[in-house]
């Protein structure tokens, strides 16, 4: 992205929480290096909020410069624990910022006049994922588990009263790439986009890296509501 003068950012997950751990560097850390890069565009959380890297993010109209399309960038956490059968585990977290997001949206309908179009970017799923699963509306694969956080926190149901995000895409299933409308809001998954995380295991490297790709998303600005986006496996480039 650097190299190509592309605008970046990134959304944080339970994998950046395990570096503390493992290497000794806060995710908090890793998005203040990540700001240093002359492109990137991730900004740091609001004292107020839990995490790392929560922002919302606006691109201008290209005439008007007022904002034209919005992205919701949310942490969303690592570990909770819990217990299954008397054996204590570590959970998936759940996204917290709830009451920020909308009192976010909320300001920027008053600052702009209008409701900012936006897509939503986190790793953990929503439990909403499930359920969308288990309708069988969509398009993709669904090859393994969500693993969403352990608690509904509510936030599909404000994005849903606000009126404002079309879409939420999530990481964290890395054999997952659907895509499917829930109640006027597209739920989508994005793959696994490096060669070194898990894909199909115990399978020749064909099958095991058939789903490494990414996930693209098309903006119409006279349209902003109505995006468009597809999966593009790494395959399909070479």
């Amino acid at each position: 992205m650097e190299a190509r003068g592309v605008a970046w950012a990134v959304t944080l997950g339970n994998h950046d929480e395990d570096n503390l751990s493992q290497i000794g560097v806060s995710k908090y850390e890793m998005l203040a290096m990540y700001m240093k890069y002359p492109h990137n565009i991730n900004k740091k959380s609001p004292r107020e909020v839990f995490g790392a890297g929560n922002a919302n993010l606006l691109i201008n109209g290209s005439t008007s410069g007022k904002p034209a399309f919005g992205i919701w960038l949310l942490d969303s956490n690592a570990y909770t624990p819990g217990e299954i059968n008397g054996q204590k585990i570590g959970l998936y977290d759940w996204v917290t910022q709830v009451k920020w997001y909308w009192d976010k949206s909320v300001a920027l309908e008053k600052r702009n006049g209008r409701k900012i179009d936006s897509l939503m970017f986190f790793h953990i799923p929503l439990r909403e994922y499930d359920d969308l699963r288990n309708s069988k509306k969509f398009t993709g694969e669904a090859d393994e588990d969500f693993g969403p956080g352990v608690l509904n926190s509510g936030l599909f149901a404000a994005a849903l009263e606000r009126g404002d995000v079309r879409g939420i895409f999530a990481g964290h299933a890395h054999l997952t790439t659907i895509v499917g409308d829930w109640y006027g809001i597209k739920l989508g998954c994005s793959g696994s986009i490096g060669y070194q995380a898990y894909g199909f295991d115990n399978k020749p490297d064909a099958e095991r890296n058939r789903l490494r790709g990414a996930r693209v998303f098309t903006l119409k600005e006279k349209d902003p509501a109505n995006f468009a986006t597809r999966f593009v496996t790494a395959d399909s480039l070479k």
